[in-house]
């Protein structure tokens, strides 16, 4: 699952785990509703993930694929 954070600046962030590790990156928005679409899209490709319907290809980074995917 993933969590939105947002920052001093007002840039939101989002933080989730995958296999056993937390990640955090900029969202690159302060559009609260921007943000809240994305850390959706994240939340749906982590289910994905989870549930062994989608697969990390090799040599892409796990959490790189993660933010990408839509």
């Amino acid at each position: 699952m993933a969590s939105l954070q947002c920052e001093a600046a007002g840039v939101f962030h989002v933080v989730f785990r995958l296999k056993g590790k937390w990640f955090k990156r900029s969202l690159d928005t302060k559009a609260e509703s921007r943000a809240l679409s994305r850390r959706d899209e994240i939340d749906e490709t982590l289910d994905l993930l989870k549930r062994g319907r989608l697969e990390i290809p090799e040599g892409i980074q796990p959490q790189e694929f993660v933010l990408a995917a839509r």
